[in-house]
């Protein structure tokens, strides 16, 4: 009994939605689909539910059951409509997050055209000592660090610095006269 009680719920909730017109129309036929599917009748069911309410404890027993019956099922359609959601809530914010991120992408894509058209050219050259010394700086070396590093020998092999001697001064100061000439020309 408590099962066909269920299904008579159900049937006056879904109804109940209804305007009162339709509802009249279709209420005779769902009322026939539950007494065939427990294979009973109208009358049947009503003699049932007659006795059962003169026993008022068993038919809260049972109306007990019928509760249960109901909370649980609104429960599972509950818990399957927050799923449906969540799941239509998280594809909503997946697309929103890919339109901003093609949005972002776009307007930086403008902003790189608008530089590249609008920069205008060096009017000095950016040379290697300069370039090495910077670099220095920003990996945190210390003035007299940066000294020590930026004296190195001659790039060109075809330029290679002698050893300098104590003994003569002289030779000294010709090699350095004819070796500035060539350096001005590599670099």
């Amino acid at each position: 009994m408590p099962d066909i009680l269920t299904d008579v719920h159900l049937v006056d909730g879904y109804l109940n939605t209804l305007p009162i017109d339709s509802a009249r129309k279709v209420v005779a036929n769902y009322y026939e689909e539950i007494y065939k599917k427990y294979h009973t009748d109208s009358t049947s069911f009503k003699k049932s539910l007659l006795a059962y309410s003169k026993d008022t404890k068993v038919y809260q027993k049972m109306y007990l059951q019928v509760e249960k019956k109901l909370f649980d099922l609104n429960k599972d359609i509950t818990v399957s409509d927050s799923l449906r959601l969540d799941s239509i809530r998280l594809v909503q914010q997946v697309q929103l997050d890919s339109m901003r991120h093609v949005e972002r992408r776009s307007m930086m894509s403008e902003k790189m055209k608008q530089l590249l058209i609008t920069a205008a050219k060096d009017s000095s050259a950016y040379k290697f000592d300069v370039a090495y010394r910077d670099y220095l700086y920003a990996v945190g070396f210390s003035e007299a660090t940066i000294g020590v590093f930026t004296q190195r020998p001659s790039l060109n092999p075809a330029v290679v610095t002698p050893q300098r001697t104590p003994a003569n001064p002289k030779k000294m100061l010709q090699q350095d006269a004819q070796r500035a000439p060539q350096e001005e020309a590599v670099n």
